[in-house]
């Protein structure tokens, strides 16, 4: 899959990957902590394919969590919020519902906060 992705144009790509991405069972959701999904960033749609996230691990990790980090702000004052299931970890600015990137969970912090489930 990746050679076929290295051999297709810019365009070609967008339309197989990023408008294929069907995100109506997002929107509207209702997170963990009450944020309502509004929407999924450019960047988030143009990543899933390339990260390998699919939608169900994204609304896995938003429903019922792992864990949930506070809001951070970056260096541009834009907030986000950390959601970090088995499989999906994703990033939601808190303020407009977008969910602004999301990848797949890495065995460290699986093994960190499933730990931590445990223990309480």
């Amino acid at each position: 899959k990746t050679t076929e992705v290295l051999a297709m144009s810019y365009k070609e790509w967008d339309n197989k990957y990023v408008k294929s991405v069907d995100i109506s069972e997002l929107v509207g959701l209702r997170v963990s902590n009450d944020i309502e999904i509004k929407g999924i960033s450019d960047h988030q749609q143009k990543q899933m394919e390339i990260r390998k996230v699919v939608l169900d691990g994204v609304k896995d990790a938003l429903l019922s969590p792992l864990y949930v980090r506070d809001i951070v702000i970056d260096e541009y004052g834009r907030p986000s919020q950390r959601f970090i299931d088995k499989k999906v970890t994703v990033n939601v600015n808190p303020e407009t519902g977008i969910i602004v990137t999301a990848w797949r969970t890495g065995k460290g912090r699986i093994k960190k906060y499933s730990k931590d489930d445990d223990e309480s």
